[in-house]
């Protein structure tokens, strides 16, 4: 985060001093001039400490607007194992769970001492990490759609049912966030909402039962059903 300076005239008995964001010049006498850069040195630190951070490995971009802290995270495809809750019987299936974007937005704290999640969203993509446009995901058609999945609202957030997820961080190791993807992949799926992000007639149990056919058959996640 880009720290403001103070602009300092210097004259032989005393100082005019704007602060950021300031158009009044201060004078002030050489002892509290003193104080008064003591305290831009400790903001220059804090703000240097606010600039060390450890990113989830997954980040493939950042981006700050104000003091709100952008991260985009690419989880590849892989294969995994999903629940499915269908008039509360539970059936699992083996599938390939396609590439997944998380836009997290965090509210940086003035000092840069404190990172808190203030929305995530979630898109799924046909795409590899590299060839990922370098702006903040939304509904791009080719590139972003709604998760293939009937947990997802139609603003691209996540049903976390009752599970809670870890949303604030005191300093810069951000690594945690990772949990956004394990809350996905580890939620019993079930019928509250609707399924948006696919082109596919039936149940969402039938729905589920195909993305299984295909990687059983092909070893693969059937990105031509996309709505994308």
């Amino acid at each position: 985060m880009a720290t403001q300076l103070l602009d300092i005239k210097l004259f032989d008995t005393h100082a005019l001093v704007t602060k950021p964001g300031s158009k009044l010049a201060k004078p002030v006498g050489v002892k509290d001039l003193v104080s008064v850069l003591s305290e831009s040195a400790q903001n220059v630190l804090n703000y240097s400490r606010a600039e060390t951070l450890r990113l989830p490995s997954n980040v493939y971009m950042t981006s700050y607007a104000g003091n709100m802290l952008n991260l985009c995270m690419y989880f590849e495809q892989r294969p995994v194992t999903l629940r499915h809750i269908d008039d509360s019987k539970g059936k699992d299936f083996e599938i390939m769970m396609p590439n997944v974007v998380i836009h997290l937005a965090l509210k940086v704290s003035n000092n840069g001492a404190k990172h808190e999640v203030t929305g995530a969203w979630y898109y799924c993509t046909p795409e590899i990490r590299d060839n990922l446009p370098t702006v903040i995901p939304g509904k791009l058609k080719g590139v972003f759609s709604w998760l293939p999945f009937p947990n997802c609202y139609e603003n691209f957030t996540l049903c976390y049912g009752r599970n809670s997820v870890f949303h604030v961080v005191e300093g810069g190791d951000l690594r945690i966030f990772n949990v956004y993807y394990d809350v996905l992949i580890n939620s019993a799926f079930n019928n509250d909402l609707r399924l948006m992000g696919v082109n596919f007639d039936g149940r969402n149990r039938d729905w589920f039962a195909k993305m299984a056919e295909v990687y059983k058959k092909e070893g693969r996640f059937p990105y031509e059903l996309l709505k994308i």
